[in-house]
């Protein structure tokens, strides 16, 4: 297992609150119209929101708003690539920074190709192999809620989602993580987005 940090963290703590289309469909409809507005300049970007992972109060009398943080499937139509970013915007719809989380990949290898496929429904093949690594989870609580893709290897299928991540012990905390799971490996990974 290893555990990377993804992203900094900006300027403070996060509150995680994870809000999905199943959770709270009015503000990814929000946060959607926001991004549409984005689309409609002349950059070759385009952006899905997928969820609204959390957000951060800057604790100043300079800043009274909230930064937010949304997770995204930008789509590049200049060269037909997809990746899911991790997106900070300021409460006044200002864009803070876009991280990149995952990216599509294809090589001559099919081996080493990364297929982006973002839901919040998890395929069945899926579920069955993160109920087989489950039990390895020591000490953490790992709570899916969007399936990114797959990327083949010689050894099995490596699945890949974004989870709420708890840490049991020695202190309770959540951050929001990349996991990729690989059943026949008996292996995990975890790379944290936002913590």
């Amino acid at each position: 297992m290893a555990n990377n940090n993804l992203t900094p963290r900006y300027f403070g703590d996060w509150h995680i609150n994870v809000q999905t289309d199943k959770t709270n469909p009015a503000i990814i409809h929000e946060l959607r119209d926001l991004f549409f507005k984005l689309d409609n300049n002349s950059s070759p970007l385009q952006y899905k929101v997928l969820a609204h992972i959390g957000n951060q109060s800057l604790g100043s009398k300079i800043h009274s708003e909230n930064n937010h943080a949304v997770l995204a499937e930008q789509y590049n139509e200049a060269d037909d690539t997809n990746r899911i970013v991790l997106i900070v915007f300021h409460g006044d719809k200002s864009i803070v920074s876009i991280d990149r989380v995952l990216e599509s990949y294809t090589h001559d290898c099919k081996e080493y190709d990364i297929h982006i496929e973002p839901n919040t429904e998890f395929p069945d093949e899926v579920r069955k192999d993160y109920e087989i690594i489950q039990p390895l989870f020591n000490n953490i609580l790992v709570e899916p809620f969007i399936y990114l893709g797959n990327k083949k290897c010689l050894n099995g299928i490596n699945y890949l989602f974004v989870a709420e991540v708890t840490t049991l012990e020695p202190i309770t905390k959540k951050e929001v993580a990349l996991v990729t799971i690989n059943a026949i490996n008996k292996s995990y990974e975890i790379t944290n987005i936002l913590f």
